[in-house]
């Protein structure tokens, strides 16, 4: 990544982060396949919510994970591979591709609509999947929020009920 101001890398920031802490369809996060050797513990989130966990919430370990996960999605390839892990025989170096091509596509979309703000170099790489895969951001989201809010209300229904 080239220079940016802060403000812009801390967009960016914090759009990975969202990324890398979403909840999967198993209740799990992206965040786990990123094995740092310099850190002491694999780490282990697991989100209960569909809601984000702000970066200043998380533990200091949680927040070192974070960091060298950003750091192995935006860096060139034997930064990246040191701080994921990738250095072992069987873990692939992970890239910000991939990161968009295995979160769930509602983050892909988040991806896609907070990317404007990001720097040059990163808008061409989110860009590049927009259009390989047709994704439209809006409409994902629009899905997913009426997906969430209709759940959201059956989960209220039913506490009403036992209440």
């Amino acid at each position: 990544m080239e220079p940016v101001p802060a403000r812009q890398f801390l967009t960016v920031l914090r759009d990975l982060t969202r990324a890398l802490l979403a909840p999967s369809a198993l209740k799990t996060s992206y965040i786990n396949l990123f094995d740092c050797p310099l850190l002491p513990i694999m780490p282990e989130h697991k989100p209960h919510t569909w809601g984000e966990q702000p970066y200043y919430e998380l533990s200091p370990s949680g927040r070192a994970h974070v960091l060298s996960a950003v750091a192995a999605l935006l860096a060139d390839e034997p930064v990246s591979r040191l701080m994921s892990g990738a250095h072992l025989p069987f873990r692939e170096r992970l890239t910000l591709e991939k990161l968009l091509n295995y979160v769930p596509r509602w983050v892909q979309a988040l991806l896609i609509r907070s990317s404007a703000g990001w720097p040059a170099r990163l808008r061409v790489r989110v860009d590049a999947h927009q259009r390989q895969t047709g994704m439209d951001a809006n409409d994902v989201l629009a899905q997913f929020n009426a997906w969430r809010a209709e759940r959201e209300q059956r989960q209220r229904e039913r506490t009403s009920l036992i209440g």
